[in-house]
């Protein structure tokens, strides 16, 4: 997703979390693959992106369990997110902690939406 600019890494190249996290979403986008699939990588973009603003506020939660409902917390709070986004990462992050094999209550375009958001006001927040 990010390019070299004068043979300069992009902040997403520098930042191992975030290259994930575009990666993810990139492979969310593909309509070739299943929901259940697209949803999962949805929330994995999210989940990076989220990582990468709570390391920065608590260098601890680099070391936690992924997924961790924590690291959610601290970089949803850290990124002051709507409410509405709070609760659909809310509603990824439990069916992601619990390996659901439904679908949750998001359709694969919105997941993709919701991460693209989250994802983009993570590298703005950073950028500042």
């Amino acid at each position: 997703m990010g390019c070299l600019i004068r043979g300069r890494p992009s902040m997403i190249e520098r930042r191992p979390r975030l290259f994930a996290g575009s990666e993810f979403l990139r492979d969310a986008r593909d309509a070739g693959l299943s929901a259940h699939t697209r949803i999962r990588w949805a929330f994995e973009a999210i989940y990076f992106a989220l990582l990468e603003l709570a390391v920065s506020e608590d260098p601890s939660c680099a070391d936690r369990e992924h997924p961790s409902i924590q690291v959610v917390t601290v970089g949803l709070s850290a990124l002051d997110a709507p409410t509405k986004d709070r609760q659909a990462v809310g509603l990824l992050t439990e069916w992601a902690t619990t390996s659901s094999p439904f679908l949750p209550g998001l359709s694969p375009e919105e997941a993709c939406c919701l991460a693209e958001r989250i994802f983009n006001s993570t590298v703005a927040k950073l950028k500042c």
